[in-house]
């Protein structure tokens, strides 16, 4: 799981959305036909200039927001509309947009979300194509899929910090319906997660559709249900060439992922241990769970630990990714918070070349840094990875690269050094589809294998001979 802006959480942006569609949707029921509402972080509109509030629906307007003055920590500035989603259901609904900002380093997105009858059931943004700094025109395209159980659908513009952002061309369009209303169709269901993967895909332009869309159809030839047509989705996602997509059915996607260890807590534990004179390890397995309760008690666990062991770190620690699978990478980089800082650590970089916004290990809210910690980003790390090292915890390797103090040690990772988007489907399976690559802090994007400094021999018989290389360079490092 891997994504967010630079000055806010996603599931504070998503919190921000659902408010703001709470906030329009009353607006809208008093108003003869939809129109575009301002709303900005500043109660009396002090930090911004907006122009174009109540601008209709798809009118040929130019919006405008300007910063006023410097602009404190956590301001935006918003162009926000609200539907009915049940005239839309079936549908795939696109927002598009020409924009451009002047001095503008937080910049704007275009964001969307939609909601049932009990809240927020998705919350899609472009947060991964950010128009900031100063750029000319640049067209921004964010898509909907409205399903039966979709109530609310808001969307708008975003413009966070300082500095001008213009819009225009803002276009709403809904398309043809994909499923019929009522039960939906084998076909349809089968042609929208054609259409779904083409068009998310990160290497969807190096596919021959032509022949895929042929061998997918006569996969599923003779399919009377969705579920019928599981087997054939599968196969057209192992066709996009990244090893990596796959298909979740509607029972595992809407439940959590059962935890491996430590079922009091709902997570596996970071094992921290004294592996030697002044030397510490730190062995981080999987974490897969998207709660925030749960990762602020992770989060918090883990510091603890790292607090007790501390003053046995003299020469350095050992950060040992081996057995560390993927899941959700943001946790995990909190948890890692006193070795990695405050700064960029990554990137995921799309098809076409734009970067999201950096990753960065913030803390949540609730968590702060206690002072027996500050300083560990600074001090020797030896990172510990290899073939069973995929997906997020590829992320989190990819993170310490670049970090001053540190050498990484083992063999090629397992090759998934990249980010999967979830892609709804109508009856509530979802299509993980790859969508972006893995890059480090400095730019050099990987997108499968993340390779070590120092190749070690797993074939050793003596023991952990990665292990032991890595302390051997912390010790002669701490010798110095």
């Amino acid at each position: 799981m891997h994504g967010q802006p630079s000055l806010i959480s996603p599931s504070t942006m998503n919190v921000w959305k659902l408010a703001v569609l709470t906030m329009v949707c009353g607006q809208q029921a008093a108003a003869q036909s939809p129109v575009y509402r301002a709303s900005s972080s500043s109660s009396d509109n002090s930090i911004y200039q907006i122009d174009g509030d109540s601008t209709p629906l798809n009118a040929q307007v130019i919006l405008r927001v300007r910063a006023r003055r410097d602009v404190p920590l956590r301001s935006w500035a918003a162009f926000n509309l609200a539907l009915a989603a049940d005239t839309l259901v079936y549908r795939v609904v696109t927002l598009t947009a020409e924009i451009k900002t002047t001095s503008a380093p937080q910049g704007a997105i275009l964001w969307a979300i939609v909601a049932g009858a009990s809240g927020a059931l998705s919350a899609p943004d472009t947060r991964n194509r950010v128009v900031r700094g100063t750029t000319g025109w640049t067209p921004v395209t964010l898509t909907v899929r409205i399903d039966p159980r979709d109530k609310n659908l808001g969307f708008g513009i975003r413009f966070d910090g300082g500095g001008m952002m213009e819009a225009r061309s803002v276009r709403f369009v809904a398309g043809p319906r994909i499923i019929a209303p009522g039960a939906p169709t084998a076909q349809a269901y089968l042609d929208s997660a054609i259409a779904l993967a083409k068009a998310r895909s990160y290497w969807s332009d190096t596919v021959t559709w032509s022949d895929v869309d042929t061998e997918v159809q006569t996969l599923a030839k003779g399919a009377t249900t969705t579920t019928d047509t599981h087997e054939a989705i599968r196969y057209l996602l192992s066709r996009l060439g990244d090893r990596h997509s796959f298909l979740l059915a509607p029972a595992a996607a809407s439940s959590p992922p059962a935890p491996t260890a430590q079922p009091a807590t709902g997570f596996p534990a970071v094992d921290v241990r004294t592996l030697g004179t002044g030397i510490v390890g730190v062995t981080m397995p999987s974490y897969t769970r998207t709660d925030s309760a749960t990762a602020r008690q992770y989060i918090t666990q883990l510091h603890e630990s790292l607090t007790a062991a501390r003053r046995d770190a003299g020469c350095g620690w050992v950060i040992d990714l081996r057995s560390n699978g993927g899941g959700n990478m943001w946790p995990m980089l909190a948890g890692l918070h006193p070795f990695l800082g405050d700064g960029a650590l990554g990137f995921f970089v799309a098809r076409d070349g734009s970067r999201s916004v950096p990753w960065k290990a913030r803390l949540p809210n609730g968590v702060s840094l206690v002072d027996e910690l500050r300083g560990l980003n600074a001090l020797p790390v030896a990172v510990l990875y290899g073939p069973n090292t995929a997906s997020s915890g590829e992320a989190v390797a990819v993170a310490f690269i670049g970090r001053q103090n540190t050498r990484t040690f083992g063999v090629s990772t397992a090759g998934f050094a990249n980010a999967n988007e979830n892609l709804r489907l109508a009856d509530g399976a979802t299509m993980l589809v790859m969508h972006a690559l893995d890059a480090d802090r400095h730019g050099t994007v990987y997108g499968t294998h993340v390779e070590p400094d120092e190749r070690i021999d797993v074939s050793d018989a003596g023991g952990d001979a990665t292990l032991r290389a890595a302390m051997t360079w912390l010790n002669r490092t701490c010798s110095r």
